[in-house]
């Protein structure tokens, strides 16, 4: 695997959305990530701030800052991500059980009036 499409892939990043932070198409990346368009000295600059690795990654393959990182697969960005996945995924677990207590509640309600219905008929 080419030392571009690897470290996208360890950063959990779409050819999309680094095409986007790089102001070009998707097919222009992809084209990019394939070999089939050089990267330029500028373009090196602007991949290793956005994968936050040193410019010499994309031509050896190596990132001498944090190695060890990239071959667990754990980056900075990954992080980032997993953190905002977590704390999205808990305000919605959150939210929902708050309308199922609601719910529940609701009901308790009419289960006591019901009953309380049912013994004064009674």
């Amino acid at each position: 695997m080419n030392p571009l499409k690897k470290i996208r892939m360890l950063s959990g990043f779409s050819q999309a959305l680094v095409a986007e932070k790089l102001a070009i198409t998707q097919a222009s990346y992809a084209r990019i990530e394939l070999g089939q368009t050089k990267l330029t000295a500028d373009r090196i600059v602007e991949l290793a701030k956005i994968f936050d690795v040193s410019k010499g990654y994309f031509l050896t393959g190596e990132n001498t800052s944090s190695l060890a990182q990239m071959e667990e697969g754990i980056t900075y960005e990954y992080i980032k991500k997993l953190i905002n996945i977590n704390t999205e995924l808990r305000q919605k677990l959150d939210e929902q059980t708050s309308k199922r207590i609601e719910q529940l509640q609701m009901q308790n309600q009419q289960l006591m009036q019901m009953l309380a219905e049912k013994l004064n008929t009674t």
